[in-house]
C-alpha cells in the first residue's frame, strides 16, 4: 500500500498501477525502477528516493547551449505570455535554469531584470535570488523533478509578487498509459521525474498554493511547426539512437536522418502527424490575499 504525496490517497499496488522502467540517460540504461500511478489523483510516481547527487552528476540537459534550435523553442514558448504583459522590465526568474540558455536566451532579447536558479548548477546555485519577488517565474520541467512538490509549488507562489505570473511546465499523467509504457519512455524520465501529475491534481496544487489558475493546454516545447523541430521526429529520432535522451542534445546524425524516409517525413510534417503533446503548461498568477 502506497500513499499518493498529491493527494494524500491510499493505493494498492498491482500490475495494472505499477511498471518497472529503464532510464532514458545512457549513462544510467543498466538501471532499472520502478513507478505506480495513484488510484485516486491518476499523478505517477518514483517508487524509488534516488541519491539525487549521483544522478545529476554530468546530467545530459546541463550540456544544452543556445544555438538555433534552442532559439526557436524559446520564441515559440514566450508567444504563451502575450495575453500576460511580459515586457522588458519585468522582473523574471527562471526556476530551474540548468545550464541557464533560457536566461542567456532572454538577455539576448532584452529583458533587463532576469535571474536564473538551479540547486545543481555552480553557475546558477546562488540561493539569494530567492529573497527577491518576480513578476513571472518560469519553472519549465522542474516539478516533476521536486522530492516536495507541495512545497515547491508554495515555494514558487511566494517567489511572486502580487499579480506575478507562474508559467510551470511538466509532463501529464494523463497521456501515459501503463499497458504501452514503453511509448512513454522520454516523459517518465526515471529517475529524474519523481512526480508526474494528473492535469485536474496539477490545478489542484496550484490553487491550494494561492494561485489562480488562467490556462492549462497541452504543451511540448520542443513541437514547433519548424522543420525537424518537433516532438514526433525527435521521439523517432531518439528510438534510433537506442531511445536515450542524450541523442536530443548531441550533434544530429544527418546521415541517419536523410537516408531514413520515416524520419524525413516525421521531420517535415511531424508537428501536423504526430501523436498528441504529451506535456501541459499551466499558467496561474498570484492572487491578491484580500481578493481571495
Amino acid at each position: 500500500m502506497q500513499t499518493c504525496p498529491l493527494c494524500f490517497q491510499h493505493t494498492a499496488l498491482d500490475q495494472r498501477n505499477s511498471a518497472t522502467v529503464a532510464s532514458n540517460v545512457k549513462r544510467w540504461a543498466l538501471e532499472s525502477f520502478h513507478i505506480w500511478r495513484c488510484d485516486h489523483c491518476q499523478s505517477i510516481h518514483l517508487l524509488e528516493s534516488p541519491d539525487l547527487d549521483k544522478y545529476y552528476c554530468d546530467y545530459p540537459f546541463a550540456k544544452r547551449r543556445l544555438d538555433f534550435f534552442a532559439r526557436r523553442i524559446f520564441s515559440s514558448y514566450l508567444k504563451n505570455l502575450k495575453p500576460h504583459k511580459l515586457h522588458h522590465e519585468s522582473r523574471i526568474l527562471d526556476y530551474g535554469c540548468g545550464s541557464g540558455v533560457f536566461v542567456e536566451y532572454l538577455r539576448e532579447q532584452g529583458y533587463t531584470h532576469v535571474s536564473g536558479y538551479d540547486p545543481f548548477s555552480e553557475k546558477f546555485n546562488d540561493s539569494s535570488v530567492l529573497t527577491e519577488k518576480y513578476d513571472f517565474i518560469f519553472a519549465q520541467d522542474v516539478i516533476e523533478h521536486s522530492p516536495q512538490p507541495l512545497s515547491f509549488m508554495k515555494q514558487l507562489t511566494d517567489l511572486l509578487k502580487t499579480d506575478g505570473i507562474l508559467v510551470l511546465g511538466t509532463p501529464r499523467s494523463d497521456n501515459i498509459d501503463f499497458a504501452s509504457i514503453e511509448d512513454s519512455h522520454h516523459q517518465i524520465h526515471a529517475p529524474f521525474h519523481l512526480h508526474i501529475f494528473s492535469e485536474k491534481q496539477l490545478v489542484k496544487v496550484a490553487e491550494a498554493a494561492a494561485l489562480k489558475v488562467e490556462r492549462v493546454r497541452p504543451f511540448n516545447p520542443t513541437n514547433t511547426w519548424l522543420p525537424f523541430l518537433n516532438w514526433s521526429f525527435l521521439e523517432s529520432y531518439m528510438a534510433t539512437k537506442g531511445n536515450f535522451i542524450d541523442s536530443a542534445l548531441e550533434a544530429p546524425d544527418l546521415k541517419q536522418i536523410f537516408f531514413s524516409p520515416r524520419l524525413l517525413l516525421k521531420g517535415l510534417f511531424g508537428f501536423w502527424i504526430g501523436r498528441s503533446q504529451p506535456d501541459m503548461l499551466l499558467i496561474a498568477r498570484k492572487a491578491d490575499r484580500l481578493s481571495r
